[in-house]
């Protein structure tokens, strides 16, 4: 969001806000899934009882990494901070907490947290500087002129072109890696909503999950090799066992688009 954010010129606040709905709905339905394999299978069976001091207990114990979300958003909210001085400040706030009082992290270890992280970032911004220049000669090319007239030719209605962008963009996240995605085809997308009437916002959204699903199904999907790697479990193993996750998030991407209130509410609540 924070790519699409620089790419559209939308709010950054917005888009986190507009994001929440749909992120709980799919947080809610992949724990109701998982907790329904792990009953049918006996997975992750524990000999601790589950009571209502377990959880006040764990809550006291997680409530300052909880905060962390809150702290951030809830200071662009208010006004306190942009969204650049945020991230800044989820980072001290995130340093204090695990340094000071949970004890998992060393200032010893921040040397080397500092350089994977400044490994990361170069990564980013060398995909991002090819990513731009390869936009801005499309657009200098007129190829979001060119895709906004061949789709608003195949039909102008609002909920056909809705249905082949979430098609387009499905088949994409499959291919694409998810920030060169958003880099090259966030600038054709604007126009083509603007003329179709369809709210950036809601747009971005759509976008968002369906690239998210991108990242669970091959060729590209990371989220798979990751999990690969620290199960030693096959990829295409996992890849047959999530597919039931995979339908989970393509109903809520159909939701969303059948209902654009699910992405609007929250952002019109602050406006």
């Amino acid at each position: 969001m924070i790519i699409y954010s620089m790419v559209s010129g939308l709010s950054l606040l917005d888009l986190f806000l507009a994001g929440y709905i749909p992120g709980v709905m799919i947080g809610l339905s992949l724990m109701a899934y998982c907790y329904y394999i792990s009953k049918k299978h006996g997975y992750g069976r524990i000999n601790a009882q589950l009571s209502w001091q377990r959880v006040v207990v764990t809550f006291k114990r997680s409530f300052l990494a909880i905060l962390t979300p809150v702290f951030i958003v809830g200071g662009i909210v208010l006004g306190i901070f942009t969204p650049t001085e945020a991230s800044m400040m989820g980072v001290v706030y995130c340093v204090i907490v695990s340094i000071i009082v949970y004890k998992e992290l060393r200032w010893s270890d921040m040397p080397g947290i500092l350089l994977k992280s400044s490994k990361t970032t170069a990564k980013l911004t060398v995909i991002i500087a090819i990513g731009s220049v390869f936009s801005y000669i499309c657009i200098n090319e007129g190829v979001p002129e060119m895709v906004k007239r061949f789709i608003l030719g195949i039909s102008d209605n609002r909920l056909v072109i809705l249905l082949m962008l979430n098609a387009f963009l499905l088949f994409l996240g499959c291919i694409l890696d998810i920030l060169v995605a958003t880099i090259i085809l966030v600038p054709m997308l604007v126009p083509l909503a603007d003329a179709a009437g369809i709210s950036q916002l809601h747009l971005a959204v759509l976008f968002v999950i369906n690239m998210s699903i991108g990242l669970l199904t091959p060729p590209v999907g990371y989220s798979l090799f990751v999990a690969s790697t620290i199960s030693k479990v096959p990829v295409e193993k996992i890849a047959v066992r999530e597919v039931p996750i995979v339908v989970i998030m393509i109903v809520i991407v159909v939701l969303v688009m059948l209902f654009p209130q699910i992405s609007l509410y929250v952002p019109s609540l602050v406006h």
